[in-house]
């Protein structure tokens, strides 16, 4: 081992610094290798998130959900969140079968939150005048009064939400540019 020489030996200040930016040296290489997290593979469960799964329990249990109630139901939010970025991820988003799944929960979304009035008693009897035949029973009578009300009423109630969706989308429509192309 050859001796050393005070004179060629680096002041520990030297050598400190030498180390210093050796290991900065280390770090900014390792960042390029690997370069972190990617934002977009990062989920975030807000408390108010985390609320909103509680308030989906108590709807369920009928109860206040436990801690670990909760704490399984986020991490299905959690897991759910991961198929459908992956999903998108592999293109599937894009698929017909997402999209018809995607406008079924916009229109059902938007039902929830149109505000139609009871069917008068004139609007049930023109409802059932025009669809007699859903109503008519295989021996061609019609169905007994309380189920032929009831059908009637979900039924006119159901056309009603269907048309106020339609005026909602129509105007939302407004709000957007139509190309189409020669294809």
């Amino acid at each position: 081992m050859p001796a050393l020489d005070p004179a060629n030996s680096a002041s520990p200040v030297s050598l400190l610094a030498r180390f210093c930016l050796g290991g900065a040296l280390l770090f900014a290489a390792e960042r390029v290798v690997s370069p972190g997290e990617d934002p977009r593979r990062q989920i975030v469960v807000t408390r108010a998130q985390k609320a909103h799964l509680g308030r989906e329990l108590l709807g369920e249990l009928g109860r206040e959900a436990t801690p670990a109630e909760l704490r399984l139901r986020v991490e299905r939010y959690e897991l759910d969140e991961v198929a459908y970025r992956e999903g998108a991820r592999a293109g599937l988003d894009r698929s017909d079968a997402v999209r018809n799944e995607v406008v079924r929960a916009f229109r059902t979304l938007s039902a929830q939150l149109a505000l139609v009035p009871e069917p008068t008693a004139a609007e049930l009897e023109r409802f059932l005048v025009e669809h007699r035949r859903r109503y008519v029973r295989p021996d061609g009578t019609l169905l007994p009064a309380e189920q032929l009300d009831a059908a009637l009423r979900a039924d006119v109630r159901a056309d009603a939400l269907s048309r106020a969706d339609d005026r909602a989308l129509a105007a939302l429509a407004r709000e957007y540019r139509f190309v189409e192309t020669p294809k």
